[in-house]
């Protein structure tokens, strides 16, 4: 009802990525998110842009813990 639609950062939404692996999406990733009650409206290429933000999220959380 009130608000509208535009890309904008939700990193307090958090997505499974892999059984186990919950993360918050990144705070560079834009996704049509509502300013009224912060409902995302997902369409199949924003969840393909999570998928792949998410895999280099995980991949230098990787790399990271293999350095130390």
């Amino acid at each position: 009802g009130e608000g509208t639609v535009s890309m904008s950062p939700a990193p307090e939404y958090k997505r499974e990525f892999r059984r186990g692996v919950e993360r918050s999406l990144p705070l560079d990733l834009p996704v049509p998110k509502c300013s009224a009650c912060g409902e995302l409206f997902l369409r199949p290429e924003d969840s393909d842009r999570i998928d792949a933000a998410l895999t280099n999220l995980l991949r230098t959380e990787q790399n990271e813990r293999i350095r130390a």
